[in-house]
C-alpha cells in the first residue's frame, strides 16, 4: 500500500524523549479496601500464553461473570494470533508507533496486560484486546478481569476502570481522540457507571470529556500505595 501524506491526526505518534520512556501505565486498584498499584503494558506472546494457561482452574465455574471473563480472554488470544500471523500485531508501544509511522492507515492489534507485583513477580489481574484503527482511533474489543480477581470476597475492585484509564493514557500518548468498543448485556452497567451515561447499549464511545473525567477519578486514588496483606493473598 502506498503511504499517504502525513496525517495531522497522528502528529503526536512521532515520539519525543519523554514518550519514548513510556512503557507502562500505572493505576490504582483496591484489595479488601487497601490500595495497590497495578500497571498496564503491552503483552508479549509468551505472557499471553501464560495468562491463557492460568485460566484453566476457572474453566468450569458456573458464574456468568467468570465464564464471560474466560471466554473473552480466549477470544482475545485467538484474535491476536490471527493478526499476528498476518504481521499486523505488536508487542510494544515502540513497535506500534513504528507501524503507524510506516503506514498511517494501518490497522494494528495488541493486548494490554494489567498486573500487580507480588513476591517479586508480576501477577496478571486483567487484560484488554485493542486495535489501533485505520482512522487513528482506539478500538477496545475485549476487556476481561482475571477470574482470580473476581472470585475473591470481597472481590478486587477497580481493575476494569483502571484498564480503561490506562487505555486513555495510551490514547493521549498517541494523539488518539476516540476510544470505542462493544458493550455486552453484562458489561453495559459497568460502562454506564464509568462514563456517567445512560443507557449504554451495544456501543460505547470515549472522547475528550469522558477521558478527562476518567483521568480525574483515577487521580483521586493516585497516592503512594499502601502495603496490603490482602494483596499478598492473591494467587
Amino acid at each position: 500500500m502506498t503511504n499517504l501524506p502525513a496525517d495531522p491526526r497522528i502528529a503526536n505518534v512521532r515520539p519525543d524523549r519523554e514518550q519514548q520512556a513510556v512503557k507502562e501505565f500505572p493505576f490504582q486498584i483496591k484489595v479488601e479496601g487497601a490500595l495497590q498499584t497495578a500497571t498496564l503494558r503491552f503483552a508479549t506472546s509468551a505472557e499471553l500464553q501464560r495468562y491463557h494457561r492460568s485460566l484453566s482452574p476457572f474453566a468450569r465455574e458456573s458464574s456468568t461473570i467468570i465464564r464471560e471473563a474466560v471466554e473473552f480472554t480466549r477470544l482475545a488470544a485467538k484474535r491476536w494470533r490471527y493478526y499476528s500471523r498476518a504481521g499486523e500485531a505488536v508487542e510494544s508501544l515502540a513497535n506500534l508507533r513504528g507501524e503507524v509511522r510506516e503506514d498511517s492507515r494501518s490497522e494494528i492489534a495488541f493486548i494490554l496486560l494489567a498486573t500487580i507485583r507480588r513476591n517479586n513477580r508480576d501477577l496478571p489481574v486483567g487484560l484488554a484486546y485493542c486495535r489501533r484503527t485505520w482512522c487513528h482511533h482506539l478500538a477496545l474489543d475485549f476487556l476481561a478481569v482475571h477470574p482470580r480477581a473476581l472470585i475473591r470476597r470481597p472481590p478486587v475492585s477497580g481493575v476494569g476502570s483502571g484498564i480503561v484509564f490506562g487505555s486513555v493514557q495510551l490514547a493521549n500518548a498517541l494523539g488518539i481522540s476516540r476510544i470505542w468498543g462493544e458493550a455486552t448485556a453484562n458489561s453495559a452497567p459497568f460502562y454506564e457507571k464509568l462514563l456517567a451515561v445512560r443507557p449504554v447499549q451495544d456501543l460505547f464511545i470515549i472522547e475528550a470529556p469522558a477521558m478527562t473525567s476518567i483521568a480525574k477519578r483515577q487521580k483521586h486514588l493516585s497516592h503512594p500505595p499502601l502495603a496490603s496483606k490482602a494483596a499478598r493473598g492473591l494467587h
